[in-house]
């Protein structure tokens, strides 16, 4: 596992967002970490365009992102988008998670 520095902190339509570098030898140009982001991925979108992310960079949500909060059509909608955001997601589920 690649060790970080933390580097700074913003906000991202009300969710904080922490940025690290990841220390040489990493493959991972930036890794930012969030949460509770609720479904609200428009944030994650205006994220990416502000931050000029790539596949190379890692967005870790820590738990409540949202994505099955109704097993419906919207949440289909949401599984289709997010893997074409020009960032790597993870995430880490946590109550609000089906």
């Amino acid at each position: 596992m690649t060790s970080v520095d933390m580097r700074k902190e913003d906000a991202v339509g009300g969710s904080a967002v922490r940025f690290m570098q990841p220390r040489s030898g990493s493959e991972a140009e930036m890794i930012y970490l969030t949460g509770d982001t609720h479904g609200r991925f428009e944030r994650i979108d205006a994220f990416c365009e502000k931050m000029q992310t790539s596949r190379d960079d890692i967005l870790i949500i820590l738990g409540d992102a949202g994505i099955n909060f109704h097993a419906g059509a919207l949440d289909i909608l949401r599984k289709e988008h997010l893997p074409k955001l020009p960032i790597t997601l993870l995430y880490i589920h946590r109550n609000h998670e089906h």
